[in-house]
């Protein structure tokens, strides 16, 4: 019965306080009733209201996991809302529920390409990221924002998230390295260059790398540009436990051409001591 009277008020009423509160009382007491679910898919497809759609989404999922309805609505809460905290909060909340599901993916690759919206955009980074790590789309589209946005703290987070999400990719290695060679943002750089000691999957890459940041160890980089030196230098280290002496050396001092981009290298690489290269 107090099922009933909730889903009437929320369903018949004008006051979006009211709705509100009714859409959190059902996520508490209505947990795989048919008509508490009917209900707020109903509030959800109708109100203009964004917090009441977040409030609903929330506690349709919580009476209903996996329930279609919930991942769009909170991707419409986060592209269409115009308060910080319910978009951050409905942010945090597709963290938790998209796990690997592909329509939260494809809505968040399709709201970073379209939003233009900074804000929205550095949101739907951050959950990509955590949502379906590894998937191809969602690394393809975090290396385009790399390469074209001019937002210095988009960048930084697609830096990081590339760091979790796509070891071996070549494209991701590409980005982050052609980052760190135009920025001088230092947080920026950091993010880059962590990111990209994490993803390192090959002899091949390896070698790349430090074929092209090598310059970034002299002197007048230590001199004009030290956290560039500092975080090149961590980098260099740890790839110096995975590549063989003599291919360091011939990293540095001869770099080896571009690979047919057909041929990928797969060799495993073997533990070195840094101290060998200094």
């Amino acid at each position: 019965e107090a099922i009933a009277a909730l889903v009437k008020v929320i369903t018949t009423t004008e006051d979006e306080d009211t709705r509100g509160c009714v859409a959190k009382s059902l996520g508490e007491i209505g947990q795989r009733n048919s008509e508490a679910i009917a209900g707020l898919v109903k509030v959800i497809a109708t109100t203009e209201d964004e917090n009441t759609r977040w409030r609903a989404a929330l506690s349709l999922e919580r009476i209903d996991p996996g329930n279609p309805n919930v991942v769009p609505a909170l991707l419409k809460v986060i592209a269409t809302a115009e308060n910080e905290y319910i978009r951050d909060q409905a942010a945090r909340s597709l963290g938790k529920i998209g796990k690997s599901n592909p329509e939260a993916v494809e809505g968040l690759v399709n709201l970073i390409a379209t939003t233009k919206d900074e804000d929205t955009q550095r949101r739907a980074v951050r959950n990509l990221g955590t949502i379906d790590p590894g998937n191809p789309e969602a690394v393809a589209v975090l290396v385009k924002v790399i390469t074209t946005t001019e937002d210095e703290d988009i960048i930084e987070d697609a830096a990081w998230v590339l760091g979790k999400t796509a070891p071996g990719n070549p494209e991701a290695v590409a980005a982050l390295v052609k980052v760190i060679t135009t920025t001088e943002d230092e947080d920026i750089i950091e993010a880059a260059a962590q990111s990209l000691g994490k993803i390192l999957t090959t002899r091949q890459q390896y070698v790349g790398v430090v074929s092209a940041l090598k310059y970034c160890l002299s002197d007048e980089t230590y001199r004009d540009n030290f956290n560039l030196y500092l975080e090149c230098y961590k980098l260099f280290w740890d790839i110096s436990e995975n590549l063989p002496y003599p291919e360091f050396y011939q990293a540095w001092h001869h770099p080896p051409p571009p690979p047919h981009p057909e041929v990928e290298d797969t060799t495993p690489v073997a533990s070195t001591p840094f101290t060998q290269h200094c």
